[in-house]
């Protein structure tokens, strides 16, 4: 694999590209070694590796989008800007969406207020008729364990990253994934593709609101199941990356528990404790529907690989492993879903 890092650095810094369009067709011709290529190639863990953040603004903006894609879209920048200053000060996250099918009908566009955290998870839908009204949202509302009533209370979306002038992977992968994953009328309803949401060498990357769930390396056949499952509240452990309200060692630590003994309800795992024991090593205690568990689990470093293909510099892949779990159970099996 090293000769594959050394080669994908070279073509990076030898050859000069022309912009990836996020509307590039799926059958455009990639490179043998892509980011996402690399990361399947080496089996890089998907677990661990979802963005962070407990709360959204999700905001419907037709395409295309730029590398910034809030800085650069239909957005004016000065709104734009004050989102994203709102978004690092008051701890939420901001992606922009958009239907496969092309611009909205009318003037109006649809915005979801988001909040994926454990016990405190809802998602109201507002119809702004410009863009500037999207500042008269009070961002203290998405901080809130209960619906602001500023919008309606709706149903879950998934969102499919298809942000091709960040990464190619993203749009090569992820269009492929809205083409042939979402067959069903009813599939189709909640289907949306978003900009950046993290992971690039993940492509096809799919996000779940309003738990915040992310998956990675999602194959058209995968889609259905992922989300007929979630419509049930269970959690497809094959492709998890995590959930988002939870830290990076939480969601190593709730998918190795959750693997051990087969839980898939989405709330099956409740946080309760996190402790670095030592350097590189931490327990975290869970209660919920199938008892309490403390895992000790250790953080180690994996091999060298670029983060995407836009950032040929190299880093290392962060790895966890369990080292045991209390009380101590024998594994009951690998979930079915």
């Amino acid at each position: 694999m090293l000769q594959d890092y050394i080669a994908l650095v070279t073509l990076h810094l030898k050859e000069k590209r022309a912009p990836y369009r996020d509307n590039a067709p799926v059958n455009v011709t990639i490179p043998k070694q892509r980011c996402s290529a690399l990361a399947r190639e080496s089996e890089e863990p998907l677990f661990g590796t979802a963005p962070t953040s407990g709360a959204w603004m999700l905001v419907e903006s037709e395409g295309p989008w730029g590398a910034d894609a809030l800085m650069e879209s239909s957005i004016p920048p000065e709104v734009a800007a004050e989102l994203s200053r709102r978004s690092k000060a008051h701890g939420f996250r901001v992606l922009l969406l958009r239907r496969s099918a092309g611009k909205p009908d009318g003037d109006t566009r649809s915005c979801f207020l988001v909040r994926s955290a454990q016990g405190q998870t809802w998602m109201e839908r507002m119809d702004v008729d410009s863009p500037a009204a999207l500042l008269d949202v009070d961002p203290e509302a998405l901080s809130r364990p209960d619906p602001p009533g500023l919008g309606e209370t709706t149903g879950p979306l998934w969102a499919v990253c298809t942000h091709g002038r960040r990464d190619p992977c993203c749009a090569e992968h992820g269009r492929r994934l809205v083409r042939l994953g979402f067959h069903e009328q009813r599939l189709q309803e909640g289907l949306w593709e978003s900009s950046h949401q993290g992971g690039h060498r993940f492509a096809a990357n799919l996000a779940l609101f309003p738990h915040g769930l992310f998956y990675g390396h999602v194959e058209p056949d995968d889609a259905r199941r992922i989300v007929e499952a979630y419509q049930e509240e269970r959690v497809v452990l094959d492709g998890y990356r995590g959930r988002s309200s939870f830290d990076e060692v939480t969601q190593a630590a709730e998918y190795l528990v959750r693997r051990l003994i087969s839980l898939t309800g989405i709330d099956d795992l409740v946080p309760e404790e996190q402790r670095q024991l030592a350097p590189g090593r931490y327990q975290v205690t869970f209660s919920g529907n199938a008892g309490r568990f403390t895992i000790r689990l250790e953080e180690s470093e994996g091999p060298m690989r670029p983060e995407s293909c836009n950032k040929p510099k190299l880093t290392r892949v962060k790895l966890f492993s369990e080292i045991d779990v209390q009380p101590d159970i024998g594994p009951a099996g690998f979930p079915t879903v």
